[in-house]
């Protein structure tokens, strides 16, 4: 049964408020550090390395959605020699590159130094034939970058095998050669 006289609970001792507002201020401070860590985490300081195998290189149509977001051209590289780059689509061909277990050859790639809070609007506006992945460089450092989008391996898109050329610029100088010498 329960009585109906409650008693108020004891006045808090002053050694304990102390004592827990210093707990309190340890803690609030050690947050504060923590929330300052994160916040730096996520600050246009922090980049990423990001390898483009195709309109995203540098004077192409699409590189400044990487200078206009703050990135910068870090080298001009060759993937190692473990991918196939094929072209995809017709009226807007994209150049993918896709990891073989063997028959690889070695890619010409930019490395892009990229604010990496700019990645997902990067991603978000290019060709749905690609995506994100790990790219193996030459130099043998492994690095994000653009790679084929498992719809490409499917079969969903025509594809064309344009390695032979050994990147998207010396692919398209050969399509523009022929036109050059008629």
């Amino acid at each position: 049964m329960l009585s109906s006289t409650a008693t108020a609970p004891d006045p808090p001792v002053s050694i304990a408020n102390d004592s827990l507002k210093k707990s309190m201020l340890r803690f609030w401070s050690n947050c504060s550090i923590t929330i300052s860590l994160i916040s730096r985490e996520r600050s246009p300081s922090v980049t990423t390395l990001l390898a483009v195998v195709w309109h995203h290189l540098a004077v192409q149509p699409r590189s400044f959605d990487l200078s206009d977001r703050g990135a910068t051209l870090a080298a001009l590289t060759e993937t190692a020699p473990l991918y196939r780059l094929l072209r995809v689509g017709d009226a807007n061909p994209v150049p993918v590159l896709v990891a073989v277990e063997s028959g690889g050859a070695a890619v010409e790639v930019e490395t892009w130094s990229v604010p990496s809070a700019a990645l997902p609007a990067i991603l978000a506006g290019s060709s749905p034939s690609v995506s994100l992945g790990r790219v193996s460089l030459a130099a043998g450092s492994t690095e994000i970058g653009f790679v084929a989008d498992a719809s490409v391996l499917s079969g969903a898109s025509a594809t064309s095998d344009i390695t032979e050329y050994g990147g998207w610029r010396n692919y398209l100088a050969a399509q523009a050669a022929p036109a050059l010498t008629h």
